[in-house]
This record gives C-alpha cells, structure tokens and sequence, in this order.
C-alpha cells in the first residue's frame, strides 16, 4: 500500500509541477507581447507602414512606434526598365 501512495503522490507533484511550468510559459508569452506593444515583437528600427494610417510611414525605433511618420512610398512599378 505505501508503493501506491508514493505513486500517487510522486504523480501529483508531477502534475503541479507541470502545470506550474506551463503557467510560468504563458505569462512570459503574455509579458513579452504586450512589451512589444502593436505586435511588433523583434521588429528592427526603420520606416513601416503606418498601422493606423495606409497612406504614411511610420518610424519604429525598435521598441515602439514613434510620432515621426512621411508619405507612404509608391508602389514598385510593374514595367520593366525603359533603360536597361
């Protein structure tokens, strides 16, 4: 009887103790989003387009999104170059 307690008993730490890594996982993917603030989580510093606005850029400087904003850059052209 006193196998199957320990058993048992070894099997709830287990258990706590997985649950307590698992709940130490999610808060620090929770923490590190929201530090990152508009999902922009490891984005390198330079002009993006603006989250709120489609016709601007934005400057992030690495951790936030900054006042700074510019007309947003023309699209590529799709014709080849009349010069090459």
């Amino acid at each position: 009887m006193s196998i199957i307690l320990a058993l048992v008993v070894l099997l709830v730490l287990l258990a706590v103790l997985g649950a307590g890594i698992a709940g130490i996982v999610v808060l620090v993917s929770r923490r590190s989003k929201r530090s990152a603030g508009d999902g922009a989580v490891g984005t390198a510093g330079g002009w993006y387009p603006d989250p709120q606005n489609p016709n601007a850029d934005r400057y992030h400087d690495g951790q936030t999104w900054t006042a700074h904003t510019r007309p947003a850059a023309p699209p590529p052209s799709s014709r080849p170059d009349a010069h090459a």
